[in-house]
């Protein structure tokens, strides 16, 4: 009787089974966590880098509105395009590293000003008189240039208004 007991449970068992395939979509807990962390870093990255160049560019255009508006220290133009060029120059620094920015003078400051600096709205060039002002202006000993003399046609505002579109273009 055990045997028949033992045939009639073993007829009943199931054949052996294999469990179901492993599929790939959707992934375990584990890659989720690990997408979560990924995107975490990058919007932090990203975040860091907005941050970063929205700080450069509001303390360089808060530093050319004190500029502007200081009449006592840069009163000539002279001394205002020195101050401007000094301030150009340390936002690019900043903004595209010593390697590339700190040797540039001259034609090349200029130049490099100029294609970094156009846009599709504004194509403002450095090479007219407000490029060579600001060439020339913190080299010049104080008081020395004669912008009426030299045949300058560049104003205190028109000056500003290049280095604040440049500084929004660059930063």
């Amino acid at each position: 009787m055990e045997n028949s007991t033992i045939d009639r449970g073993l007829t009943q068992l199931r054949d052996i089974h294999l469990p179901d395939p492993v599929l790939i979509w959707p992934p375990a807990m584990g890659w989720w966590i690990l997408a979560a962390i990924i995107m975490a870093l990058v919007v932090a990255l990203w975040l860091g880098i907005f941050i970063r160049r929205r700080g450069l560019a509001h303390h360089a255009l808060k530093e050319l509105s004190h500029l502007e508006k200081d009449r006592s220290g840069h009163g000539d133009l002279q001394s205002f395009a020195t101050a401007v060029s000094g301030l150009l120059r340390r936002v690019a620094l900043a903004r595209y590293g010593r390697s590339r920015v700190a040797s540039l003078t001259d034609r090349d400051w200029l130049q490099f000003l100029s294609q970094s600096g156009r846009t599709q709205r504004s194509s403002h060039s450095w090479n007219g008189d407000a490029g060579r002002l600001l060439a020339i202006a913190p080299y010049a000993p104080p008081g020395a240039l004669e912008i009426k003399q030299l045949g300058f046609n560049v104003t205190r505002q028109s000056l500003a208004e290049a280095a604040r579109g440049w500084i929004r273009k660059n930063t």
